[in-house]
């Protein structure tokens, strides 16, 4: 539930720090998020070599918190945050890859604000749990911000990404379809 989060404008994104991963459009975004001293927080959970590699460099602003933590420390952070982040740059390769994280991200009951990678796409949309936009700053933050100034579609993101864990959302079911799409491929040649 939203209301129990511990910082009410938290964004959360675990994974790879480089900009194949997102982190320049994430870094933008939050720089438009907090003029006017708006005050959107985005934590950052990364490797340990990306860690030690960009700890210093964000320490130059107030709204990112960078860690290198797992199990209680990670589920802490999840607690923390409102909304999860899936910052990919839009390439061939991530039209066709999901996450794992995706289904992490749904387990903590977290909206989802992704770019239009068609994979991850689809399953936000088919689970109603998250909004799709462009790879840019500029719509990246306008989705940010609609998510948070609309609690009743925050609540409702929120518990459709719980529900569509229930509902064959899972990567046990989407390493199923891969492996079914594939064969099939095979066969029709």
């Amino acid at each position: 539930n939203y209301i129990d989060k511990e910082y009410t404008n938290a964004c959360i994104y675990v994974g790879g720090l480089s900009e194949r991963y997102g982190t320049d459009l994430l870094i933008e975004t939050f720089k438009i998020l907090n003029t006017n001293n708006l005050k959107y927080k985005l934590i950052l959970v990364c490797r340990l070599n990306e860690y030690i590699d960009y700890r210093n460099e964000f320490r130059k602003y107030d709204w990112v918190e960078v860690h290198h933590v797992s199990g209680n420390e990670l589920i802490r952070l999840y607690n923390k945050a409102t909304i999860a982040l899936m910052p990919l740059k839009h390439t061939k390769y991530n039209d066709l890859a999901v996450s794992i994280k995706l289904f992490e991200y749904m387990s903590y009951g977290l909206p989802i604000v992704a770019t239009s990678n068609k994979a991850m796409k689809e399953i936000i949309l088919d689970a109603k749990c998250g909004i799709i936009t462009n790879d840019d700053s500029q719509s990246y933050s306008n989705a940010i911000i609609n998510i948070f100034e609309n609690k009743a579609d925050l609540e409702a993101l929120s518990q459709n990404a719980l529900n569509s864990l229930k509902n064959n959302h899972t990567w046990e079911n989407r390493a199923l379809k891969v492996s079914y799409d594939l064969l099939n491929k095979k066969d029709n040649k």
